[in-house]
């Protein structure tokens, strides 16, 4: 098991018009990004759509990607993003997310290397 931190300056949150929360995060050669189509406070699965997990560790070797989807990217992962408090510009968003099966793929052959399960908190502070 392996635990990735990263603070607030590391992190970009936004929420847009449509409601939609981004949250972007760098940490020298890791970079992921987190995107839900609700920013309310509630539950949403992952989908093809607009509610998707990606993450590139920088220190795997092969070097390789997450994301919410499995089966070499044909099936969604079970688990959800839970938003427990929503805040406007310069207030917390906080939240988890888990992924039951986030597919892993290697980024030099893009050849698919199997799934494992990806947990996650959040208390970021929103920029946009």
């Amino acid at each position: 098991n392996k635990e990735y931190v990263f603070t607030d300056e590391m992190i970009d949150v936004t929420i847009e018009t449509n409601g939609e929360l981004g949250m972007s995060f760098e940490k020298g050669n890791h970079l992921g990004s987190i995107t839900c189509d609700k920013s309310a406070v509630g539950s949403y699965p992952w989908d093809d759509n607009n509610t998707q997990f990606m993450f590139e560790p920088g220190d795997f070797n092969p070097p390789q990607a997450f994301q919410h989807l499995y089966n070499d990217g044909l099936t969604v992962s079970t688990g959800s993003i839970k938003i427990t408090k929503s805040g406007a510009v310069g207030e917390h968003i906080v939240g988890t997310f888990e992924i039951t099966n986030a597919g892993s793929t290697n980024t030099e052959t893009s050849a698919y290397i199997g799934a494992s399960k990806i947990t996650g908190t959040f208390n970021v502070k929103r920029d946009h």
